[in-house]
């Protein structure tokens, strides 16, 4: 069952301390996923999803943000990407904060073990 929004960790995004130029590490439809700097919150490295704003963030982005942060922390298992924390203020950067895991993503590691190339 997924956490409720009022018990998510909030983070604030100008805390987060990124290499320059920012480590891109994907990009998807509705974010941008970067790698902070080495100890860059709170001590760890972070992986930091960003929400594409393109002049203004709908609702429904900020909703599905949400609830995937939701999910996120009600999951607890070894082979999860950690949780740590989001950001869903329009008046900051809507950021989603997970534990940095490396090797790349994991349809980069499931081409590699069936030795496809990606297009």
């Amino acid at each position: 069952m997924p956490v409720p929004s009022s018990a998510l960790a909030i983070i604030r995004p100008l805390e987060i301390r990124y290499d320059s130029p920012k480590k891109l590490l994907g990009e998807g439809a509705f974010g941008i996923v970067y790698r902070s700097a080495e100890r860059g919150w709170q001590g760890s490295t972070v992986a930091v999803k960003v929400l594409k704003t393109g002049g203004g963030v709908p609702q429904a982005a900020l909703d599905d943000m949400r609830r995937e942060a939701e999910v996120l922390a009600s999951l607890r298992h070894e082979n999860v990407v950690g949780f740590r924390g989001v950001c869903l203020d329009t008046e900051q950067e809507p950021t989603l904060v997970t534990e940095f895991v490396a090797g790349g993503s994991l349809a980069d590691a499931l081409f590699r073990v069936r030795g496809v190339t990606r297009c």
